[in-house]
């Protein structure tokens, strides 16, 4: 029996995989880490797509459901937040799962967080264009579709991080607040950093501009 289960995940697509595991997360993120199923380059399109999704939620989402100006709208700021919330959660639970003897690499940590991105992304962007079939007050139904969404990407995530590092559930959600704090703290020495950067370049900006002023 175990045979044949391996065989029916040898032969299934990577696309194919990543919708077995919306209804399997458990059984298919173990599959993910002993039977390498996991795809990088579909993992990094669900990112893309993550991105594209949440551009999509400020410029096509019906204006009673995200009151935002087409001005206002910052794409680099969007593309910073998506790419960098993923990669630094990526990095500090990496870093946490190594001191507490993960399984997984960082390349396994990259494609889990991306495959339980799938849903919320997928499903969002319909969502969003249908805004434009509702009134306000049908909101409810939006707003209900969205929460749905984010827990079943959360559900995802936890059984991604169970299964990619062989953790108990009691483990598990440790390691997650541990990576939620080692977060904070990456955050805040990259702010430290630029913040220096800045410092320095405004000391080297003011030093040139006085030398030149004497000369």
């Amino acid at each position: 029996e175990e045979e044949i289960s391996a065989m029916r995940f040898e032969t299934m697509s990577p696309l194919r995989y990543l919708f077995y595991i919306f209804i399997h997360p458990v059984t298919g993120f173990e599959e993910l880490k002993y039977n390498k199923k996991g795809s990088l380059v579909l993992a990094n399109c669900i990112m893309l797509l993550f991105f594209v999704a949440n551009v999509m939620n400020k410029v096509v989402c019906a204006y009673i459901f995200n009151p935002v100006r087409l001005e206002d709208v910052n794409i680099l700021w969007i593309l910073t937040g998506c790419f960098g919330i993923v990669a630094v959660f990526t990095i500090a639970n990496w870093l946490v799962c190594t001191l507490l003897d993960g399984k997984g690499s960082l390349r396994e940590i990259w494609i889990a967080v991306c495959y339980a991105l799938a849903p919320y992304t997928l499903f969002i962007i319909p969502l969003n264009l249908a805004t434009h079939l509702l009134t306000q007050n049908e909101a409810v139904f939006f707003t209900a579709a969205t929460m749905l969404l984010t827990a079943w990407s959360g559900l995802l995530l936890l059984a991604g991080m169970m299964g990619i590092h062989q953790f108990t559930m009691s483990k598990n959600f440790s390691t997650l607040l541990l990576t939620v704090v080692g977060m904070l703290i990456i955050l805040f020495l990259v702010l430290l950093f630029f913040t220096l950067m800045h410092n320095v370049y405004t000391f080297v900006r003011l030093l040139y501009n006085e030398m030149m002023f004497r000369l």
